[in-house]
């Protein structure tokens, strides 16, 4: 019987180059930071009132027409632009505020988006009822509202549509931006899809905010609404300064609390450009 031996490396295998071994995994020592019980309930309730209102919705003769269905289809669009534009507005603001300007209960809603900045993964690492707990706290009793009125002025059927979809769209904000921070292998082909076709806010597209100082592309839903907030320049006054809203929140910033928002000191020259327009 034959044996077969291994064969023995030659001069010519030694020498030749080894493939780099795959990336290890990405590897986060921070603990999953739960949601609380009344967290969790707080985020079911609202879970609930949204299908309530849809079936109020659905029962009041929303969609019973043509007509109809448009202009819900419209209120829906709107509002999913809308929420995207206000959460870039909201971003911005806590972003670059003086914690210690704000009311109480709002500071550590300023330090968490702050503290992101140097610790973008952490945000990974809170469950869903937890990281939007101080969102929910508001959206939950309006949408419970909202629930109420689908059922009882069918009338308002586009601005109860409209607002429903703001509510949630302003918690579900906060998850498409964890998932901007999540590799592709913990997002899975699903979300990797919606991040592609911009139903959620790209990895590329939020990477970019956090790479160029802080200073642009905050809207946090899709980022459809980024080119307004970035590129469309105008004045309040015909000698004032020709800049973006951003800058001229940080502008209004500067002079209430009287002292720089962040963006001006991650960037060089932003202060001057918000300033004076050059």
């Amino acid at each position: 019987m034959k044996i077969q031996t291994a064969p023995q490396p030659t001069l010519r295998t030694l020498n030749k180059p080894q493939s780099p071994p795959p990336p290890a995994p990405i590897q986060d020592t921070v603990e999953i930071e739960r949601a609380t019980p009344m967290q969790k309930a707080i985020a079911y309730t609202g879970v609930a009132c949204t299908a309530a209102t849809v079936a109020g919705l659905i029962h009041g003769g929303a969609f019973a027409s043509v007509g109809s269905g448009l202009a819900m289809a419209g209120a829906m669009v709107g509002s999913y632009v809308l929420a995207d534009i206000s959460t870039g507005l909201v971003h911005h603001f806590l972003d670059n505020v003086r914690p210690d300007f704000l009311p109480k209960w709002m500071q550590r809603h300023a330090h968490d988006f702050q503290n992101h900045h140097d610790h973008p993964r952490d945000v990974v690492h809170r469950e869903f009822a937890n990281h939007t707990a101080g969102t929910q706290v508001f959206t939950t009793p309006m949408l419970a509202a909202l629930a109420a009125t689908s059922w009882t002025l069918p009338a308002l059927a586009p601005l109860t549509a409209g607002l429903t979809v703001f509510a949630n769209c302003a918690n579900l904000a906060q998850e498409f931006h964890r998932r901007a921070h999540m590799s592709d292998a913990e997002n899975g082909p699903v979300i990797k899809t919606a991040q592609k076709v911009g139903l959620m806010v790209p990895k590329k597209l939020h990477a970019a905010h956090h790479g160029t100082g802080h200073n642009s592309k905050y809207a946090l839903l899709n980022g459809i609404t980024n080119k307004v907030l970035d590129d469309f320049e105008f004045r309040l006054t015909p000698n004032g300064p020709k800049t973006n809203l951003l800058r001229k929140m940080e502008v209004g910033l500067y002079k209430l609390q009287g002292s720089d928002p962040n963006a001006w000191t991650e960037t060089p020259g932003l202060k001057e450009r918000a300033l004076t327009g050059k």
